[in-house]
């Protein structure tokens, strides 16, 4: 109902990721004090601190660092499909994954 209420033409999955974050009831709706803590928390967030939230959301398997896979699905999410990516996304992404690939044989 978010989405649709503000008639959002493309939702991605980043998006609805921090939705769900933020819907502490699991409701599927934001309520007000819902939206006003999010929005109050995002908008009070120095840079370091979306460092470390992005951290808290993408570092799977809690090293205190970003893997290449990791930061291929954030990317992913983020721009919601390889189509809506620009040319250096796409190419950085196939880099990763090489990375990832040649990390995981090496082992």
């Amino acid at each position: 109902e978010f989405f649709k209420y503000f008639s959002f033409q493309f939702v991605s999955p980043m998006a609805r990721r921090f939705f769900t974050l933020f819907d502490d009831g699991n409701t599927g709706t934001l309520d007000f004090a819902e939206y006003s803590a999010c929005v109050w928390n995002y908008n009070s967030l120095n840079e370091n601190a979306i460092i470390d939230f992005a951290f808290q959301i993408y570092d799977m398997d809690n090293t205190k660092s970003l893997d290449s896979l990791e930061i291929v699905r954030m990317l992913q999410e983020a721009y919601g499909s390889v189509k809506r990516m620009d040319q250096n996304t796409t190419d950085l992404c196939k880099v990763l994954r090489r990375d990832s690939k040649k990390r995981s044989s090496s082992c």
